[in-house]
């Protein structure tokens, strides 16, 4: 049996991929009445899933029964009507929603099947059901972060129906990680596991920047300079070895002191 959704003054919008979506109509409801042959403008589409009762569906001119767990997207210019069974009858979740496109950019994967499929039926395997009744909660009982929990599962409903229309193919799409995002991780791994022998323009070589444009890198990305990292990066290894209960001169070497003053200056900076 489905729930109550609440849309009263919620607006939800959200990115899938470079797609800009627009969420129109949520909602659930039972047919006491058929809906009559209508179609939906070119950028709107509606997913139903029938949660109870019986039905047909009339699209294109073919008809399609309707019952407990059938999924259907009804997008643009696809004549359609739904006729409920009078003896029991159809129970529905809804979500309508409007697609527009960013400009000049490249469609992903699952953003071109989902604007490409205007019509297509098919039976839930019963995560539908799981999010359209999240969202009903998260409507109703609307307890704080709700509208950000109800973006993300609009999001994985969409991703539900895209793997249901391609009978959940493979990803044949390669995401390479942004270059700053990369080399973010070079440099977090590089100063856990390389502060002994770091080097400022070891580490420059590494992620292919010169030495003036690592030192931009670092400030904008951790707020420091090469230097106060690689202290940090060996006052931290320095204390975990001198807790594991090495002397301070087995902690000095492990972190690539050779002499025990510049050791102890490592701990008085800290300070």
């Amino acid at each position: 049996m489905g729930r109550r959704i609440n849309m009263n003054d919620l607006h939800i919008k959200l990115h899938f991929d470079e797609l800009h979506i627009t969420v129109e109509q949520l909602n659930y409801g039972i047919f006491h009445s058929s809906i009559t042959r209508h179609c939906h403008g070119k950028n709107y589409y509606e997913a139903h899933l029938v949660s109870n009762g019986k039905g047909t569906l009339i699209a294109e001119g073919k008809e399609y029964p309707l019952e407990k767990g059938s999924l259907y997207m009804t997008g643009p210019n696809i004549t359609h009507e739904q006729l409920t069974d009078r003896t029991t009858l159809m129970e529905e979740y809804c979500l309508g929603f409007d697609i527009k496109k960013k400009k000049n950019s490249c469609g992903s994967e699952a953003s071109e099947v989902l604007r490409a499929t205007s019509f297509w039926i098919g039976k839930d395997n019963g995560e539908a059901e799981k999010m359209f009744e999240a969202l009903s909660a998260e409507s109703l009982i609307r307890s704080i972060g709700y509208q950000n929990n109800m973006k993300n599962t609009v999001s994985s409903l969409l991703v539900h129906l895209v793997r249901s229309y391609t009978g959940n193919a493979a990803s044949i799409e390669k995401h390479s990680v942004a270059p700053d995002d990369r080399r973010a991780i070079v440099t977090d791994v590089s100063f856990l596991y390389d502060y002994k022998t770091i080097t400022l323009g070891g580490l420059a070589k590494t992620l292919g920047l010169s030495e003036r444009q690592l030192q931009r890198f670092l400030a904008a990305q951790y707020g420091k300079t090469f230097s106060q990292l690689k202290r940090e990066a060996r006052f931290n290894k320095a204390t975990e070895l001198l807790n594991s209960g090495l002397s301070c001169e087995e902690a000095a070497a492990g972190v690539g002191y050779e002499d025990m003053r510049s050791f102890r200056k490592l701990f008085e900076k800290e300070e």
